[in-house]
């Protein structure tokens, strides 16, 4: 192999030397080449106008050929479909599976500190000096996940675009204003370079 190499190398020198041209070796993409040249015994004629899936190459000897692309249309579109179905598919909560044995992430937000526990409940209380102090609420108790099979086309491309995925809380603590137990949307978006954190986002809306 090394007689080879050394083979090669000089090759690629002998044309930079006499003909100024660069010459580059992708080694890996030699070792895992996937297609191959066929060249059929029957002459062809060169048409006046260049074809779009022919390629006209020569030989160091001037011999012209006719390289013809194979078709593939079709193949990339149902590719790109399967692709599609198998996103809408799949099953999210999967990923999101491990938040479940972490310890519960809490958020400070003035007077109250939220707290989220996945797949089990949100609560709101107010801490001092490290503990909880007077009552604390339960914002909601965790009932399903958004799920996107049963979801239209138009519905899941909006979810796609916004780039998030979503639980929802219910039956939390009874609303003082309405008499209506609290509930909460928790939607889960994904940061690069980021740990889980928690984000209030807006209050309470009162129905």
């Amino acid at each position: 192999m090394e007689e080879g190499g050394r083979k090669i190398v000089f090759l690629c020198s002998l044309l930079l030397f006499f003909r100024q041209m660069s010459c580059f070796l992708h080694i890996e993409e030699l070792n895992e080449m996937k297609y191959g040249i066929e060249i059929q015994n029957t002459p062809v004629e060169r048409p006046e106008a260049l074809l779009p899936d022919v390629l006209y190459v020569a030989s160091k000897y001037g011999q012209e050929y006719q390289c013809v692309l194979p078709k593939v249309s079709g193949q990339g579109e149902g590719e790109e479909a399967q692709e599609e179905e198998n996103q809408q598919n799949f099953n999210i909560s999967y990923l999101l599976a491990p938040m479940g044995k972490a310890p519960c992430l809490t958020k400070e937000k003035d007077w109250w500190t939220y707290e989220f526990c996945y797949g089990k409940n949100i609560r709101q209380y107010h801490m001092e000096e490290g503990e909880i102090k007077g009552d604390i609420y339960y914002i909601g108790f965790y009932e399903s996940d958004k799920n996107w099979t049963n979801t239209s086309n138009e519905a899941a491309g909006s979810h796609r675009l916004q780039r998030y995925h979503s639980q929802k809380y219910i039956n939390g603590t009874t609303c003082d204003l309405t008499g209506h137990y609290r509930q909460a949307e928790v939607r889960f978006l994904c940061e690069e370079r980021m740990g889980d954190y928690i984000n209030p986002g807006r209050q309470a809306v009162f129905v």
